[in-house]
């Protein structure tokens, strides 16, 4: 089984919490912030809806938190990427199934930023 290389994510001192960090674990915790940054921007969405039974008076507009989610949403697909990148392409799976599995993966580090802009072009700055 071929070894991972392992990202040092700073300079710091030894035994940091970065020494150690693969890229495997370094995608899995993209993903889920990817996730949640998605949740947070629907939860604006529902904020910036015109509908009585919603709180208003929020600290924040939900317009700058979807905007903010979306922003954030794409930084961390783009640290995904060249995760993802790190781990499939070097070298290119072989088996049928790890193939299919790579590109799963790189559907959903594409496909969530969109989602995200989707929703967040629906965002109101007024209600």
């Amino acid at each position: 089984m071929p070894t991972l290389a392992v990202v040092r994510l700073g300079g710091g001192p030894e035994g940091s919490i970065a020494d150690g960090f693969s890229y495997v674990q370094s995608l899995s915790v993209l993903l889920t912030t990817e996730s949640l940054l998605l949740a947070v921007l629907g939860l604006a969405v529902t904020l910036g809806t015109p509908n009585p039974a919603i709180i208003r008076g929020t600290l924040v507009p939900p317009f700058f938190v979807g905007v903010s989610a979306t922003i954030l949403i794409f930084i961390v697909g783009i640290g995904a990427a060249f995760a993802w990148v790190a781990i499939f392409l070097a070298p290119f799976p072989r088996t049928p199934s790890t193939v299919v599995i790579a590109v799963c993966i790189a559907i959903v580090i594409v496909a969530e930023p969109l989602f995200a802009a989707l929703l967040a072009s629906g965002l109101r700055t007024k209600t």
